[in-house]
């Protein structure tokens, strides 16, 4: 499928835990421990207590967790008033270093004195750990524990993860099988970058394979135990969503120049020309561009996308009648008249663009016409406002409900697309994407959970069946997705548009085409803990290059993450942002080790190439 210098990608993928770039340290007090321990107010303390301790042999536990195996350096910061004392520092009851404290009598003062003694090189194994520090010999004023920093080096690890606040998950079971060890390897490529935002799926893993027909893609419950169910957006930390892209107030016809104001991506300027006119004296230009991307519920769309609302105040010189006349260009060139008007007063105006009339790429311009001693008070461009999806019931018995959803202003529009469902003998077209729910009689009252949804440029969600639930309205949230297709990964949002979805709904099975040419059937399998997405027969368009098949999720940080790790049947687990080029096998799970705040019981995604 891909060319002799890309198939031998695989054979560079570090095999072993390469070196991390960054540490991070975390403190942990001593005062927050759950048992007993003697304490004493220190203001030169961290948290302004220390443990005491003239006890030979007591020990201080922290529980600590890992999702991986690390190396670390334990710093001991102690208060000493008196002769020294031994500090053991230990790991599941194995010493792994010792300090001694500094000795030095000052009548007490000491005890405000803080003072730290690292051990170094501790290794740390994966899973929950008992850091402890032992207090060995200890002489009768013994020794102040104010708190460890533990300093890891891994560029991944945070705060909430190393002191226990996140659960860690158990080992996938995934490894070569009777059945996949017939099937030759493929391997899947990283391609993901760096985000803030919980909402922006910046986790890109594509699948390669030369000879692939037939794969699964399976959800299943995350591999974590948890009772959280967080499952609202998260856009604390995203871009801001733009609402006004520009402003400009009291322009004259002799005003020329960058005078408007618009936000830090649109680039927005005003001149004015004579114009020969009987009515009107002079034209004004605006001209501006749309740069700015932002966020929705299916991620970034371009701003030229939207329509638009302009607001308009002009106002006439005292004793004069204003005249005026807005126009703009549209994208072939040509101008168009919005509105021509004259008033003795101030006037204001809306107008309203519909989709797509601006350009994305190319400036746009709005032209307005004035006699003479107008000003324009304030104009103004604003994002017009999103409408609901809209739904479409195409079928529907006591099992299954399928559904069309229009989507405004869809990101493929702009390409031409859009996506034309059949069930039976009805046809549904202009659908930006379509939803499959089953029924769900053990939760309250019954009802139907969503399993599949499939979106027009590819991208497929899948859930495994909720759980049992005394509460009604419980659903569980989508997170992993897989753009199921041909894609560009160079591309700065994948995708595998999709014509045309032929759908059988008495046995959940499906026939796609796509605009590039390829095609694949699907059929959907389900039971009480996993869905099953069966893709037969795929046939490749005239291009053959690129991944079959891509996982995206979201990687912000562990406790804000749809997925954190690839595990194969071959290599892995590695970090879904870690600095490896690809991974062997033909099973893969995209899954959390650590529990998250976003999304929580979204599922694991594993895709299984077949023979």
């Amino acid at each position: 499928m891909r060319n002799v210098i890309q198939s031998i990608i695989p054979i560079l993928l570090l095999t072993c835990p390469s070196p991390a770039d960054s540490t991070a340290t975390f403190r942990l007090e001593a005062e927050s421990l759950l048992s007993t321990h003697a304490t004493r107010f220190r203001t030169s303390a961290s948290g302004g207590r220390t443990v005491y301790s003239i006890t030979p042999g007591e020990e201080l536990i922290f529980p600590v967790c890992l999702y991986q195996p690390v190396l670390a350096d334990v710093t001991v910061r102690y208060s000493n008033d008196g002769g020294s004392d031994v500090v053991k520092v230990k790991v599941d009851n194995v010493v792994a270093g010792s300090i001694l404290t500094f000795a030095e009598s000052k009548g007490g003062y000491n005890w405000e004195v803080m003072r730290e003694e690292t051990v170094y090189n501790v290794s740390l194994g994966q899973g929950l750990r008992r850091l402890a520090v032992e207090f060995s010999q200890v002489d009768a004023y013994g020794v102040e524990v104010d708190c460890l920093d533990v300093t890891v080096y891994d560029d991944f690890l945070n705060q909430k993860t190393f002191d226990c606040s996140l659960a860690l998950a158990g080992e996938p079971q995934i490894g070569k099988s009777d059945t996949n060890e017939r099937v030759k390897s493929g391997y899947v490529e990283q391609h993901s970058y760096v985000t803030t935002c919980p909402e922006e799926d910046n986790v890109h893993l594509a699948a390669y394979h030369d000879s692939v027909v037939n794969y699964t893609i399976t959800a299943t419950n995350p591999l974590y135990r948890s009772y959280k169910d967080y499952k609202e957006p998260d856009f604390s930390t995203c871009p801001r969503l733009q609402s006004n892209y520009w402003h400009l107030e009291d322009v004259r016809a002799n005003d020329n120049g960058s005078i408007a104001q618009g936000n830090e991506t649109n680039t927005v300027t005003v001149s004015t020309t004579s114009y020969d006119d009987i009515i009107y004296s002079d034209k004004i230009a605006i001209t501006f561009t749309l740069k700015a991307s932002h966020m929705t519920s299916h991620s970034f769309i371009h701003s030229f996308i939207h329509s638009f609302i302009v607001l308009a105040t002009f106002v006439p010189v005292a004793g004069s009648t204003a005249r005026i006349r807005v126009a703009f260009v549209r994208k072939n060139g040509k101008e168009e008249v919005l509105d021509e008007f004259s008033s003795d007063y101030s006037v204001s105006r809306k107008w309203t663009f519909p989709e797509m009339t601006w350009s994305g790429n190319q400036p746009n311009v709005i032209y307005v016409y004035v006699s003479q001693n107008v000003i324009i008070q304030r104009m103004e461009l604003r994002r017009d406002s999103m409408r609901p999806d809209t739904a479409t019931v195409m079928y529907s018995n006591d099992a299954i409900i399928l559904q069309g959803f229009d989507v405004d202003f869809w990101w493929r529009k702009p390409a031409g697309e859009s996506l034309t469902i059949q069930v039976g003998n009805k046809y549904f077209t202009d659908f930006s994407y379509f939803a499959l729910y089953v029924a769900t009689p053990w939760n309250s009252k019954g009802g139907f959970q969503q399993l599949l949804v499939i979106y027009q440029d590819g991208n497929v969600r899948l859930l495994p069946p909720p759980p049992s639930s005394p509460v009604q309205g419980q659903w569980v949230p989508f997170g992993t997705s897989i753009l199921l297709g041909k894609s560009k990964v160079s591309d700065p949002r994948p995708s595998a548009p999709i014509r045309t979805i032929q759908v059988d709904p008495a046995t959940l099975s499906m026939a796609l085409t796509y605009y590039d040419g390829s095609s694949c059937s699907i059929t959907l399998t389900y039971s009480p803990v996993e869905t099953v997405l069966h893709v037969n027969n795929v046939q490749f368009g005239p291009s053959t290059s690129g991944p079959f098949a891509t996982f995206r999720s979201m990687f912000v940080e562990f406790g804000k993450a749809d997925a954190d790790s690839l595990q194969s049947d071959l290599q892995g687990p590695v970090h879904a942002m870690g600095r490896w080029t690809a991974v062997n096998g033909s099973d893969f799970l995209l899954y959390r080790r650590v529990e998250s705040y976003h999304n929580t019981q979204s599922p694991d995604i594993r895709l299984t190439i077949r023979a």
